[in-house]
């Protein structure tokens, strides 16, 4: 039987990440990156065992830790098929009321962190002609001003700005770099239903259908791309 293809999932311990290791995990061997509680990926590594789940600590609020990591993994295995990062807290803040702190740790997060993982295992994606995939957020096209979620857009910006310029200089090297961006989802604090045009809330499902059609072989000629997930908001 060959063996199944090896996907670095960061940001895999609660909610959508946690969704994304349990639905991937059929396809794919997984090395599941977590900053603090790994308890619902323990109970996912004792279902499939430890040859199928790795279970990896890792704190990205550094550049060391970054690197780390990054050393961690060069470790564990020669190659990866695909990488996908789906961490980046949320904030509301705007220029004026937004902490510095704050705008920091956002930035190391959505745009530091990629940065490190790609210059650092790139070459581990080149070997199977891999797929990285980021969390963005919907509307960043048409967006011209924030004062709602200023530091949030802000490195999303950042990340999508990472995400079309590695995809162009990766695309010789059939390494695609694509972003996903979801719209409110169903477990989101503020729940602006009627504000979205397809009358419905977001669900984890809507977002892996997007993520396995980046990752899919079959669709290697589609590269820095922003795929919304959003039901029209912000169109």
């Amino acid at each position: 039987m060959k063996n199944p293809k090896k996907l670095l999932l960061l940001g895999a311990s609660k909610r959508l990440g946690a969704h994304l290791a349990s639905y991937l995990s059929k396809d794919y061997s997984l090395f599941l990156q977590y900053r603090q509680n790994p308890n619902l990926l323990e109970a996912l590594q004792k279902n499939l065992g430890k040859e199928r789940i790795t279970l990896l600590k890792g704190d990205f609020s550094t550049k060391e830790g970054v690197e780390s990591f990054c050393g961690n993994i060069q470790h564990q295995t020669p190659e990866l098929d695909a990488i996908l990062y789906t961490i980046g807290p949320y904030s509301f803040d705007s220029p004026l009321t937004a902490k510095i702190p704050v705008v920091e740790n956002l930035l190391q997060l959505s745009l530091y962190a990629p940065l490190v993982i790609l210059q650092k295992l790139t070459p581990l994606l080149e070997k199977t002609k891999g797929s990285f995939v980021s969390m963005g957020m919907c509307g960043l096209a048409v967006r011209q001003a924030d004062i709602r979620t200023f530091s949030y857009t802000l490195s999303k910006n950042n990340l999508l700005l990472l995400t079309k310029s590695a995809a162009l200089e990766l695309a010789s090297k059939n390494v695609r770099v694509n972003m996903v961006s979801p719209g409110y989802l169903f477990d989101t604090e503020d729940l602006p239903k009627g504000k979205v045009p397809a009358k419905r809330l977001g669900t984890y499902e809507d977002i892996q259908e997007a993520v396995s059609f980046l990752l899919d072989p079959k669709n290697s000629y589609i590269t820095g791309q922003n795929i919304e997930v959003a039901g029209g908001v912000r169109l």
